[in-house]
């Protein structure tokens, strides 16, 4: 039996990406969480610059019925 679409989307996570958005979030600050997660800057950049292309392309083929 092939997994559901979404089933797909979580196994195929980047669980480090999903943690620096966390992480972004909760501070507020792209500079602290570096400092939080011991990464640089600029690396903590990229992946949030990544996290922003990967979600856009994820959730452009997402129905309000894929969603149920």
């Amino acid at each position: 039996m092939m997994p559901s679409r979404s089933e797909r989307l979580v196994w195929e996570l980047d669980w480090n990406l999903l943690r620096t958005f966390v992480v972004i979030a909760e501070v507020k600050s792209i500079t602290r969480a570096a400092e939080q997660l011991n990464l640089k800057q600029p690396s903590v950049s990229k992946r949030f610059a990544g996290w922003k292309i990967g979600l856009a392309g994820a959730w452009s083929s997402v129905t309000p019925r894929a969603l149920n």
